[in-house]
């Protein structure tokens, strides 16, 4: 999630564990640790080479949550490839991750097919 003032990263493992990362005016992202849980372990998302992994990136990178959220609106708002390429976000190769997005079927959002799926709990942000 993120926000002019609030970053956050979730990590799940197959069992349920959560590891989550919170960068806000109290909080900082431990950089090595969220490094090592991408090199070494395989991560899976929807859309995630195209906004999750970049913003991860440029989240390491060690900008402010200010600049997250403007990156965040180009990479919704723009031309998601443009802003890649400008800030060369691309999911680095030390990454073992697989994007769901590319084989589910039709152009719909992650909340449609969850939808279809009958999960039991849907909800926007504010």
């Amino acid at each position: 999630e993120c926000y002019t003032n609030y970053f956050l990263i979730v990590f799940k493992d197959l069992k349920g564990n959560e590891e989550c990362f919170v960068k806000d005016e109290n909080n900082v992202l431990p950089v090595a640790r969220i490094r090592k849980l991408l090199e070494t372990r395989q991560t899976i998302g929807f859309n995630s080479r195209m906004y999750d992994i970049p913003m991860i990136t440029y989240a390491l990178s060690g900008v402010s949550n200010s600049l997250l959220k403007e990156m965040s609106d180009r990479i919704i708002n723009e031309s998601v490839y443009n802003t890649l390429c400008e800030y060369q976000l691309w999911c680095p190769k030390e990454y073992d991750h697989i994007d769901i997005k590319n084989v589910a079927i039709g152009k719909n959002g992650l909340k449609m097919y969850g939808a279809r799926i009958n999960t039991p709990y849907l909800q926007d942000l504010p």
